[in-house]
């Protein structure tokens, strides 16, 4: 179930959990508290899978298991917009990126044990699993530009049938089937982002170990292309 809350809370809002970190985050920014380890403890405190505010969906955790903690950060720092320094912001906002660099493990001991595994599920099954779909297509195209095939099939259908063995539309069958849902004509970003959770989760479980693996390392690769980062930690994203 979605909360529907306002751009700016109301007291009743406030006496929740999330409503009180937001205010406590705003309250320790505008005391000149370093702000990463503000957001990081209102990130330990937040409860809320997801919710709406204003005309936006926010979907923090998918399945139950994938915490999306930088789509929560952007919540967060958004409520203290006018008061946080504008350039280290805005490098949040629209690039994912924290004020300092941060280790993994105290990324891990900031948020706690059970948010960050999720974390690592989000990453693995979200932003790798679409990585790797875009270095399929990328091979896919290239493949077929070498042997010369000018017609346009469904790219996605050859896609997704090279990873999973079946075609987009086939595959989005089934999951709607597994979420006792319609087959949707389309989807939300957070909706994607399940489904494409779904599609890791389909690939670890019919694909053999060897295939899942080499796939996840091409996923990995094909993300430190656009990322411009050769980051041994896969999971550190605080850099």
């Amino acid at each position: 179930m979605v909360r529907t809350v306002t751009d700016t809370p109301s007291a009743d809002a406030l006496e929740s959990d999330e409503g009180a970190a937001l205010q406590r985050f705003r309250e320790a920014v505008k005391s000149g508290r370093d702000w990463l380890d503000a957001l990081l403890e209102a990130i330990a405190e937040w409860t809320l899978p997801e919710e709406r505010v204003g005309d936006r969906e926010y979907r923090y955790l998918i399945a139950g298991e994938a915490f999306d903690w930088q789509l929560l950060a952007e919540r967060i720092v958004i409520h203290a917009y006018d008061c946080l320094p504008p350039l280290e912001r805005d490098r949040l906002l629209l690039h994912g990126k924290t004020p300092r660099p941060i280790s993994d493990n105290d990324f891990r001991e900031a948020i706690g044990d059970v948010k960050h595994s999720a974390v690592t599920n989000f990453w693995y099954g979200v932003r790798v699993e679409e990585a790797l779909l875009l270095a399929v297509e990328i091979e896919v195209r290239k493949s077929r530009y070498i042997m010369g095939k000018t017609d346009e099939p469904k790219l996605e259908d050859l896609v997704h049938n090279r990873i999973y063995g079946k075609d987009r539309r086939e595959l989005l069958q089934a999951y709607a089937a597994s979420q006792e849902i319609a087959v949707p004509d389309s989807m939300t970003i957070g909706e994607l982002n399940e489904f494409t959770y779904w599609l890791f989760k389909y690939r670890v479980g019919h694909c053999d170990k060897a295939r899942v693996a080499s796939d996840t390392k091409k996923g990995l690769l094909q993300l430190q292309k656009l990322e411009g980062s050769h980051v041994k930690n896969p999971r550190s994203l605080l850099l």
